[in-house]
């Protein structure tokens, strides 16, 4: 056995990529399966980077009417993904960003958090929204807002529409993108 050697084009490719999380690893809820496309995690330091691609279309998601949680008719838990900080670290930051317009469900979107899993069509009234986009098209992209609110171990994110259109979306793609600390590093 021979030691192999990492050149710096490897080594950078493997960081650049980083490890590849499943729907079971965020958490996913039944009720938005599928619509998960890919998600990566990677390390800048102690700051952990998770980009979760999300695609509305192909995972057959539909949005059910104002303040309601987006997911599949008749399923349970519309979580997106459960922030735990055993695997995301303490929360920095949260990006919404819209790669694909959204068409056929309602284009008026919030990202939520709540510390319970919320089922597809139940209000999401109360709950912490942190980034809102109305009239979602490509390009868009907002942060979200009161971390602080947020930050606490086992919190489930979901969308949410924010008009009144109870429809099957045709088009809609976007990438989640969370940012935390690891708390073991210090």
């Amino acid at each position: 056995m021979g030691s192999r050697r990492l050149g710096r084009r490897r080594l950078y490719s493997l960081e650049k990529r980083g490890q590849k999380l499943t729907e079971t690893d965020l958490g996913t809820g039944a009720g938005v399966q599928g619509a998960i496309q890919a998600a990566f995690q990677h390390r800048e330091g102690a700051v952990i980077v998770t980009e979760i691609w999300v695609d509305l279309l192909k995972g057959e998601i539909e949005s059910h009417g104002n303040n309601n949680v987006i997911g599949k008719d008749g399923t349970d838990s519309g979580t997106l993904f459960q922030w735990t900080e055993a695997l995301f670290g303490q929360l920095l930051d949260v990006d919404l960003m819209i790669t694909e317009d959204l068409a056929g469900g309602s284009v008026d979107i919030t990202l939520s958090a709540n510390s319970a899993a919320i089922a597809v069509k139940s209000s999401g009234s109360g709950n912490q929204d942190h980034c809102t986009i109305a009239g979602a098209v490509k390009g868009d992209n907002v942060s979200a807002t009161d971390i602080a609110a947020i930050n606490a171990d086992n919190v489930h994110f979901y969308l949410h529409a924010d008009a009144a259109t109870d429809a099957a979306y045709t088009a809609g793609k976007m990438i989640i993108r969370v940012t935390g600390y690891a708390v073991s590093e210090f």
